[in-house]
């Protein structure tokens, strides 16, 4: 399971309240030090898939190396390192090259499934991608076909299970999904801030959250909480 680095689970795959295309400022050592890497035995995304998905993302959107480099705050050699399977970016940095490319690491995910086009996920074939400070673990539930870079018109559904540790929690600063959420808790107990609200949900309470309704999701208990979360859109 690979760590997730930058500032939430939310924002694998929701966008921060400040707007669309930010990204957390994030410790530029962190690709130096391979901080939670993208390799084989963490999310089992080899280099090369990693590679080959940017390169195919950038060349869908028809963006020059340069920008995407300038884009997401890497050099062009990294980027183009990245693209030719040569090194295994860190979390952090696939967020960032992610982000740029108006996608989100969640979808990077999905979209290098090595069982492509498969309708059945199962248990030990999900993507999970850990959280270091945030205390939190994502499992992918759908295949790839249930992603794409842009989605084509009509719903598309993006499930995920967040497990959240003790004292675990979303994000640093309220999170915004640009479509409707759907929110089923699966085991302990879980506070849901959103907007100006707080709620504590316990096994079997549900919420439906409206597009753009900042939230945090945090486990103050000392047992672990989990979730199910599907966004539409």
């Amino acid at each position: 399971m690979s760590a997730l680095g930058r500032a939430s689970w939310e924002e694998a795959y929701t966008e921060p309240q400040a707007g669309p295309g930010v990204v957390h400022p994030a410790s530029g050592d962190d690709a130096a030090r391979g901080v939670g890497q993208l390799g084989e035995g963490g999310s089992g995304a080899a280099p090369d898939a990693v590679g080959s998905w940017v390169r195919r993302s950038r060349t869908e959107l028809a963006m020059p190396l340069r920008s995407l480099a300038a884009r997401s705050g890497f050099s062009p050699s990294f980027i183009s390192q990245v693209e030719h399977g040569m090194l295994s970016p860190s979390l952090v940095s696939m967020e960032k090259i992610c982000n740029a490319l108006g996608a989100t690491l969640l979808e990077c995910l999905t979209e290098i499934r090595r069982d492509k086009g498969d309708r059945i996920v199962r248990r030990p074939d999900r993507r999970r991608v850990s959280g270091g400070w945030s205390r939190a673990q994502i499992e992918a539930l759908a295949p790839r076909a249930g992603f794409r870079l842009r989605p084509a018109a009509g719903s598309r559904l993006r499930p995920v299970v967040v497990s959240l540790d003790p004292e675990g929690r979303s994000a640093r600063e309220p999170c915004v999904q640009t479509n409707e959420e759907f929110v089923f808790v699966l085991a302990g107990r879980v506070n849901l801030t959103l907007g100006a609200q707080e709620h504590e949900l316990r096994p079997g309470d549900a919420v439906m959250i409206p597009a753009h309704e900042p939230r945090i999701w945090e486990n103050r208990t000392p047992l672990e909480a989990k979730i199910l979360v599907v966004c539409v859109g």
